[in-house]
């Protein structure tokens, strides 16, 4: 066999000829797809990275809220504490008043029978007086009688004294 210049030229213009054809209608569509499905996979990346960390700043914010969260209701539980304590001083101090009050109450009210006991002996005692100075007066009384009625009612009057 013999190798012809002709058929050389023929085949170095055939394998141009599909060169061109293969690059224009293979070569850069199946690089066009190749790059596209690159910019996909890097723009998934991207947005995977962008997610996590997103979801690193909400579990950091996460965590923030709980902290708060956790001090304000350590808060409301040493106000909730402190105003327990009031309230139990203000009860204790009120109960305290009302039985300064209801012992003031009853000294009081002791203190008015007492005041009416002694006037009631007062006026026992008036009697008793008046009805002795009758008694002396209707007896026409010698003096050793006289003194023996008079000792007779201070007897009287000392054992109401007791």
């Amino acid at each position: 066999m013999k190798i012809e210049a002709s058929q050389i030229l023929l085949q170095i213009v055939n394998f141009a000829i599909l060169l061109f054809v293969l690059t224009k209608f293979l070569y850069r569509p199946l690089l066009k797809i190749m790059e596209s499905r690159s910019k996909k996979i890097q723009e998934g990346l991207e947005a995977a990275e962008k997610s996590l960390e997103e979801q690193a700043k909400a579990q950091e914010k996460k965590m923030h809220i709980i902290t708060a969260a956790e001090k304000k209701a350590t808060a409301l539980l040493d106000e909730a504490r402190l105003d327990a304590q009031r309230a139990s001083k203000d009860i204790i101090a009120a109960a305290k008043k009302e039985a300064r009050e209801s012992g003031e109450k009853e000294y009081k009210i002791l203190k008015a029978k007492i005041q009416e006991e002694e006037n009631r002996v007062r006026q026992n005692i008036a009697s008793l007086v008046t009805k002795t100075t009758e008694s002396v007066l209707q007896q026409s009384l010698t003096p050793k009688t006289h003194k023996q009625i008079i000792k007779k009612q201070i007897k009287q009057l000392g054992s109401l004294k007791n």
